[in-house]
């Protein structure tokens, strides 16, 4: 979130704040964030579109944990693979020092960083933890070695070491004056009850991590790929028995495969509400957008700044109605 924002929209009440409270950066009123400003999490299938959609971001940089950036079309975004642990820490030393933070009053190489995905830096992150006990132990002569840190302690102790591990990591950037644009893989559960197979789709990641990575994120989306075959109406001309000509409305013989895709912006129902895992900033933000398979980071700021001004008229509303 993007906390330089200290503007106060015209319908809002006026409210008396000293002028040292104001320098402290005290304000009030209905201040929403830029969009560009806003720290995400989009989750998805694999194939969805996720690093298409990091890589329409202008004045980003992607850390391409999956190594896929490179099969992007019309890429806004700049990214850099990384493979490994060390190559991660290496960019991340030159983002810290060439950060917005750092360069306030100049333009800085980059805005955004693109975490792509957050799944397969914590595998990194994961063996990093590993690697560091290891040697600890090593000097003690202690011959009980991990092979992943959900191995470490008992009690989840491990998760929550991965989960602190990647708060710090994340936190570094936001610092820096960096917003976070952060994919995440998602995972599908069958099950059959009775004749029927339900299909439950959730976060890869368990709740322990996902929980403390949605609280410093402004909004949680999903992508979703829709797959269809349509049928095209054609028109054609046939001959009645009578020897006369007609127009007739046929059915194409042979479909045409459509792909639409979709952010769906939490909460979407009143289950997903009742979760802790759910983060949308604006009220009046439409659940389902359509969204272009290239660049279809426009369509997710123009939903937003509809939803901004729908909130603004319907603040404008309230303090009408109290006058």
């Amino acid at each position: 979130m993007n906390a330089q924002n200290t503007q106060t929209t015209q319908t809002t009440q006026t409210i008396d704040i000293p002028e040292r409270f104001r320098q402290l950066g005290v304000r009030h009123g209905f201040n929403p964030d830029d969009p560009d400003s806003l720290n995400l999490l989009i989750e998805a299938l694999p194939g969805a579109g996720k690093t298409t959609f990091l890589m329409g971001i202008p004045d980003c940089l992607v850390l391409d944990f999956e190594c896929a950036a490179n099969n992007v079309i019309a890429p806004r975004a700049a990214y850099v693979p990384i493979p490994t642990w060390k190559k991660y820490e290496e960019v991340k030393k030159e983002l810290l020092e060439y950060s917005p933070v750092k360069l306030a009053g100049s333009k800085p190489p980059f805005k955004h960083i693109g975490f792509d995905t957050i799944d397969q830096f914590l595998y990194l992150l994961d063996q990093h933890l590993c690697e560091e006990i290891n040697a600890a132990r090593a000097q003690r002569a202690d011959t009980r070695l991990l092979t992943t840190i959900k191995e470490y302690g008992s009690e989840g102790a491990g998760y929550v070491k991965l989960a602190e591990g990647m708060l710090r990591e994340l936190h570094e950037f936001l610092q820096a004056g960096y917003t976070l644009k952060m994919t995440a893989h998602m995972k599908v559960r069958r099950q059959v009850v009775g004749d029927e197979v339900i299909e439950e789709k959730g976060s890869l990641a368990p709740p322990s991590i996902m929980q403390p990575l949605v609280r410093i994120v402004d909004v949680k989306a999903r992508l979703y790929r829709h797959i269809e075959d349509k049928y095209a109406i054609e028109e054609k001309e046939v001959v009645k028995e009578d020897g006369t000509r007609t127009k007739v409305r046929v059915t194409a013989s042979k479909p045409t495969t459509v792909v639409s895709h979709y952010l769906g912006i939490f909460p979407q129902s009143a289950a997903d509400a009742a979760d802790n895992d759910t983060k949308r900033r604006i009220p009046e933000m439409k659940v389902l957008i359509g969204i272009p398979l290239v660049h279809g980071y426009d369509a997710f700021k123009k939903a937003y700044m509809e939803a901004v001004e729908k909130a603004k008229q319907l603040e404008s509303q309230a303090i009408s109605s109290k006058e």
